[in-house]
């Protein structure tokens, strides 16, 4: 069983402060990792402050991760934060009053908004670590699964697109973990690079909506999209802007979840109906667009044929949109069509409009 050290605020905290998230973090978890708890140490009444540090430190030593509920600064948990990573340790750090510290979250691996998603986000990305290889393509040969990674992948996205390179890999990088534990790799324990990417677009997608990173993580997205995009030889490259060809539209599910057509959705291929190929294919011929991704679905509403819809949304570089086909598994398909920039974004949806009412699949 993993070793989790419970780190956060000790000194001038009152027993409940204590006590109580620890406790419900061993209810929850306790079947599952092991945990070494600084309030329940034993402490030698005649151990001296310096033996006391030292024994704190061998017992972060001795873990395998840190869950650390940072609920308020601490000096001391900080410094604990420091020698963990020092040392490789897998870290997740849990903020539920945003104090957003950004020389802590340096340390962490995720930052998650309470003990109990942080211990499950260790404990997934134990197992990721302990277990899981890489399968490489082109005959090259697997390697251990490795989250700093993925880390460095998403940091250099951020970097690449001038936004925040602390905080946005510690969000996505659980999220990945999480996705890949799906389908057989739970058997298998082994990924491929392109999981690992699709991975890293999904979780991007799912911050989307989230409002306080919102327009940080969808120029991140581009960026991680560009990078995947070469020049051709003798032309321009794949990324260049303007109309998408057909059958290059980038389509993708958020959180790689199923669709009205019970599919997951990787590209516009990928979509069994040739009613919505046809209309993800007109959006993609507007220039502007740069991608489109599905989003949740359901039975309310429905149409006789498909037929779509799009509005100007409040999120940045977003326009939303509704699809109604008939799926097993539903008849109402929601997206967003992702823009170059907001300014654009009132002209890209006229053109969307225009371009489904003259190939007859527009509805209102």
């Amino acid at each position: 069983m993993f070793r989790v050290y419970l780190a956060g605020p000790i000194s001038q905290c009152n027993e409940a402060q204590k006590r109580h998230w620890r406790d419900e973090v061993k209810r929850s978890y306790g079947k599952k990792m092991t945990f070494l708890d600084p309030v329940e140490h034993p402490v030698d009444p005649d151990a001296s402050p310096y033996e006391f540090v030292e024994s704190d430190l061998q017992h972060i030593q001795d873990s395998d991760g840190l869950l650390v509920n940072m609920w308020r600064e601490s000096i001391g948990t900080t410094l604990g934060v420091a020698h963990a990573h020092r040392h490789g340790r897998v870290i997740v750090i849990c903020d539920p009053n945003h104090l957003g510290n950004k020389m802590l979250t340096f340390f962490a691996d995720a930052v998650e908004e309470n003990p109990l998603k942080g211990a499950k986000a260790l404990w997934n990305m134990l197992r990721a670590e302990r277990g899981w290889r890489v399968v490489k393509a082109r005959g090259r040969s697997d390697e251990p699964f490795r989250r700093e990674k993925i880390m460095e992948a998403v940091r250099a996205a951020c970097q690449a697109a001038k936004r925040d390179d602390i905080v946005i890999p510690r969000l996505v990088l659980p999220r990945v973990i999480e996705q890949l534990r799906g389908g057989h790799r739970g058997v298998k324990k082994s990924v491929t690079t392109t999981d690992i990417d699709r991975a890293v677009a999904d979780a991007l997608d799912e911050l989307l909506g989230d409002a306080v990173h919102a327009e940080a993580v969808a120029r991140v997205l581009d960026a991680w999209h560009r990078r995947k995009r070469r020049p051709r030889r003798g032309g321009t490259p794949t990324g260049a802007e303007g109309p998408l060809s057909e059958g290059r539209v980038p389509v993708s599910c958020g959180k790689s979840h199923a669709t009205i057509w019970g599919k997951t959705v990787s590209r516009v291929e990928d979509i069994p109906s040739i009613g919505a190929r046809r209309v993800f294919q007109s959006i993609g011929s507007v220039s502007g667009v740069t991608r489109i991704t599905l989003g949740p679905f359901g039975r309310k509403g429905s149409r006789k044929e498909c037929r779509a819809w799009v509005r100007v949304s409040t999120t940045p570089r977003a326009i939303e949109g509704k699809l109604f086909d008939q799926g097993p598994k539903g008849t109402m398909q929601s997206f967003q069509v992702w823009v170059q920039s907001d300014a654009r974004k009132a002209s890209v949806a006229a053109g969307i409009e225009r371009v489904l009412r003259t190939a007859g699949v527009w509805t209102d």
